[in-house]
């Protein structure tokens, strides 16, 4: 656990207004507030998601590919 940092909810729920109006579904919102205040990209394979133009979205296939090719 020493890599994984916990946002606690109160930090981006200042986002998750403009989060519920851009996710494809509710309960998609907080990941989505969560990306908007680290300024971050999500990783999913989820269709709606992966169609969303205001938040990065990488899919598993693009995932692998980074990890895997060469630097």
């Amino acid at each position: 656990l020493s890599e994984i940092d916990f946002v606690p909810a109160p930090n981006f729920a200042g986002f998750l207004s403009k989060a519920k109006s851009m996710a494809p579904h509710d309960k998609d919102a907080p990941y989505v507030a969560l990306a908007l205040f680290l300024e971050c990209p999500i990783f999913s394979g989820d269709k709606g998601l992966l169609k969303m133009k205001e938040v990065k979205v990488y899919s598993p296939r693009q995932m692998l590919e980074m990890l895997t090719s060469p630097v």
